[in-house]
């Protein structure tokens, strides 16, 4: 449970899709919310998790050079891949295997990738304090957090030392609605 000591009026939408990127917000009392514009999708792929991959995959860290190579549908399909999934498969299709629950190499795609996500977040948590919290948008993120991962994504998430306290009185949340941006947009304008 968050208490007013973890608010700060910052928060941090992730969207994982076909692409990545973040919109860190910030929700000052008597005005409208500031969005800042971002490209983490495009920026490189924190030390910490190159070492979970090489660690995992032996000279095929290279594989994931920037945030979104990891971090998408493409990375879903290359993660599955490197661990011997057959034949290729989409992000959508490697969830429904997991959720069928006949496909060993789906499951063991989305428990990596929900750990390397929680590593993610730690790391961007530390960046920009989202202590009013994190949400996740796109179908690549829906997908994780309904096919009943969130504990493995949690766990790696706040297993920090020194913060582990703070990190884990962030909240976390999935925006279900794809037009989600779209229709704070349309608000935004009125609100003018």
């Amino acid at each position: 449970p968050q208490t007013d000591t973890y608010r700060n009026g910052q928060s941090l939408i992730v969207g994982i899709g076909t692409g990545f990127n973040v919109c860190p917000v910030k929700v000052e009392l008597g005005r409208r919310p500031s969005c800042l514009a971002a490209e983490l999708g495009h920026a490189g792929l924190p030390l910490s998790l190159i070492a979970l991959l090489e660690e995992r995959f032996p000279g095929e860290a290279r594989s994931f050079r920037t945030v979104e190579d990891c971090f998408s549908g493409n990375g879903l399909s290359t993660i599955f891949s490197l661990l011997g999934g057959s034949p290729a498969l989409s992000g959508a299709e490697i969830v429904a295997q997991h959720i069928a629950g006949n496909d060993p190499a789906a499951t063991g795609t989305l428990e990596l990738f929900a750990a390397l996500l929680g590593g993610l977040c730690k790391e961007m948590a530390l960046q920009y304090l989202p202590l009013n919290g994190i949400y996740f948008a796109g179908s690549v993120a829906r997908g994780l957090f309904q096919s009943g991962l969130s504990p493995v994504f949690l766990n790696a998430f706040a297993n920090h030392r020194q913060f582990q306290e703070q990190l884990s009185n962030t909240p976390v949340a999935l925006i279900l609605d794809d037009a989600a941006a779209l229709l704070g947009c349309v608000n935004a304008c009125k609100s003018r």
